[in-house]
């Protein structure tokens, strides 16, 4: 008998007039019966009865071909035919909806066993019968979600078909059921479904079916840097960036940007720091601020844009305290600077081009903007703020004491409260007076009086003895002193030591001591100069400064203890 007219009903033991369910269960049984691996007698017989069994169920369970078998027809002649609309719609039916249907009512058979199942479905992969897997696949969900435990046993299985099968058969899973799965709650398991297994035109549908709040929440949790990291990840195309950028795309579109706008600062700042490839945060930059140039209109102060740039840098140590210049450290802080800087540029290219003008010329969104840098003390040293301020901030707009003072603590005047603004503390205003070298804060402290200046400064100075930037005064008013002693001509130099009995390079020192004092907050050193002149009024501050936060301290440890 030739192979148009073997009979296929005899092979699967089915009557002609058997059902499309029928024809499905009798396929199976003989599967389980003649699979190589089941099988004890002559593995060559198997192999030989499996082909059959496939070639039976192939013409049977296709309409089309079944209708020429009855009439007595040739239905292998349709054969290739077949094989290349299985490579774009996998099963023989017409209507595109009935290709993924699953039987409601299905129950789980408590005889299933999931090997014999796989087995099975690896085999009519060997054969390349993927119309009868992703049958076979559809029957059995009920029973699949009973025994798959994990993600990776799920894409295991959908492995053994087309990515045009698998995109629609995954939705054929109950999507509570595949939220519970262990791998789907791990960004990078989720994303190899997605990238794997699933074509980009479909992941609207598929990302429907898990749930668009579902999916919001999930990418809000993990982080949108790491959600499309582990896309860029798993890309094997040999268009990388083009398929990378596509699935970018696609995500970005199915958030919506609306959604993406309604993340907070801090969120937004986290996404800049983390985007591991270059290029990821200016696309998702360029989607947030739109043709409306959302991000200019919504940053309008120092507050939001603090947050930001204070959240987009994260590391950035001050490595000038290792004491060996070899320490591999040491060569990293230019670089991490570097880094810091590139990443806040990115950002603030999306601001007006007057955001200087709005945001470090403007004393009141400055403080705002510096209380929001260098927030996370378990970062030891950072910088944030000096590395700001160097690249940023215009020191020729400084020219009086006050002005400086309006950056510590901003007037509370009507029209001039901005949301995060407040008194620097001791460590951010010693940062900002720091930017400012000895030279620059002796004619700022000058500019306030010409005449007995020192007397003047202090004077304002002690209205801020309260406040937590004080400090920041004192170290100020020693630069001062420093750059004073050193102008004096040498004739009153010499006076004044005999005085005081006190060299200028003695002076030069204590001064240097105390702003190191400050700095460091430690107490000051015994030392000549310290307690001579001007020097000694600042000591006798700073001294008394310190003693509450020693009382403070104290009391600290007690309750601790």
């Amino acid at each position: 008998m030739s192979n148009s007219r073997k009979n296929y009903y005899h092979v699967l033991g089915i009557q002609t007039n058997a059902t499309v369910t029928e024809i499905k269960q009798a396929y199976m049984r003989q599967m389980l019966v003649f699979h190589p691996d089941k099988y004890k007698g002559d593995p060559a017989v198997a192999t030989a009865k499996t082909q059959e069994i496939i070639e039976a169920y192939n013409i049977l369970s296709n309409p089309r071909k079944k209708e020429i078998y009855d009439l007595g027809g040739d239905p292998l002649q349709t054969e290739s035919t077949d094989n290349k609309q299985a490579a774009t719609s996998s099963l023989p039916f017409e209507d595109e909806e009935s290709k993924f249907r699953k039987d409601p009512n299905a129950k789980p058979d408590p005889n299933f066993k999931y090997q014999d199942f796989y087995n099975t479905a690896y085999t009519m992969a060997a054969h390349e019968h993927y119309a009868a897997i992703t049958d076979y696949i559809i029957e059995n969900i009920a029973n699949l979600e009973m025994h798959i435990t994990s993600g990776d046993q799920l894409n295991k299985l959908l492995i053994l078909t087309y990515i045009e099968n698998s995109s629609h058969l995954i939705r054929m899973f109950s999507s509570e059921w595949l939220k519970k799965q262990e791998n789907f709650g791990n960004p990078s398991d989720l994303c190899v479904f997605l990238s794997s297994r699933i074509l980009i035109e479909d992941w609207k549908f598929f990302l429907d079916h898990l749930g668009r709040h579902w999916f919001q929440n999930f990418v809000r949790s993990h982080g949108l840097a790491y959600f499309m990291e582990s896309l860029s990840g798993i890309v094997r195309s040999a268009d990388r960036d083009h398929y990378r950028d596509l699935q970018h795309d696609t995500l970005l579109t199915y958030l919506e940007q609306a959604w993406l706008r309604k993340f907070s600062p801090d969120a937004l700042g986290t996404f800049l720091l983390k985007s591991y490839r270059p290029g990821d945060d200016i696309k998702v930059l360029t989607f947030l601020d739109g043709h409306d140039k959302w991000i200019q209109k919504n940053f309008t102060d120092g507050n939001s844009l603090g947050i930001v740039l204070n959240r987009s840098v994260e590391y950035l140590s001050d490595f000038e305290d290792f004491s060996n210049p070899n320490d591999l450290l040491s060569y990293r802080k230019p670089k991490l600077q570097t880094n810091a800087q590139e990443q806040w540029e990115k950002f603030l290219a999306y601001l007006s081009p007057s955001w200087k003008e709005n945001f470090v010329n403007n004393p009141v969104e400055l403080n705002a903007l510096l209380n929001r840098l260098d927030e996370h003390e378990w970062v030891p040293n950072t910088q944030k703020i000096k590395l700001f301020l160097k690249c940023y901030l215009d020191k020729k707009n400084y020219t009086n004491l006050y002005d400086i003072i309006a950056v510590l603590q901003p007037s509370s005047e009507k029209g001039l409260e901005t949301k995060g603004t407040g008194p620097l503390n001791a460590k951010k205003s010693l940062q900002f007076i720091h930017i400012f070298d000895k030279m620059e804060i002796f004619r700022i402290m000058k500019n306030q009086h010409k005449d007995e200046w020192f007397k003047h400064m202090l004077s304002t100075i002690d209205q801020y003895e309260h406040e937590p930037f004080y400090r920041g005064l004192l170290f100020a008013a020693a630069q001062a002193c420093y750059v004073e002693r050193q102008q004096n001509s040498d004739e009153y130099t010499s006076k004044w030591g005999s005085l005081f009995g006190c060299t200028r390079d003695e002076t030069l020192k204590a001064a240097n001591s105390v702003m190191r004092s400050i700095l460091q907050d430690e107490p000051l050193e015994k030392m000549p100069g310290i307690h001579k002149g001007n020097l000694h009024d600042i000591s006798m501050r700073y001294e008394s400064s310190r003693e509450p936060i020693k009382v403070q301290a104290k009391s600290s440890i007690l309750l601790l203890r």
